[in-house]
């Protein structure tokens, strides 16, 4: 399936297999967002980044919000890195 939204990560299939569920995705060449603040080594971000970061997390939760996408939570851990300063 394409991405229809820069900070949406496209999903490529999901199947259940000995009792797991597994969810394809495309790939995230930049891991995911803990990642990204763990290689920072304490490094602070700039006011830019973090607004940039926010407002990316903000339309991706905006895009499946409207769609009627049921969520748990938003993690660090479960917000991808696409190219620099797509999450």
């Amino acid at each position: 399936m394409p991405r229809v939204l820069p900070a949406i990560v496209g999903h490529l299939v999901t199947f259940s297999e000995a009792g797991f569920l597994h969810i394809v995705c495309e790939y995230a060449a930049k891991g995911d967002l803990a990642h990204f603040i763990a290689a920072r080594k304490g490094r602070h971000f700039s006011e830019r980044t973090i607004l940039t970061l926010l407002a990316q997390m903000a339309m991706g939760l905006d895009f499946i919000h409207e769609r009627k996408v049921l969520h748990r939570y938003i993690l660090m851990a479960c917000s991808y890195c696409l190219v620099p300063w797509r999450v």
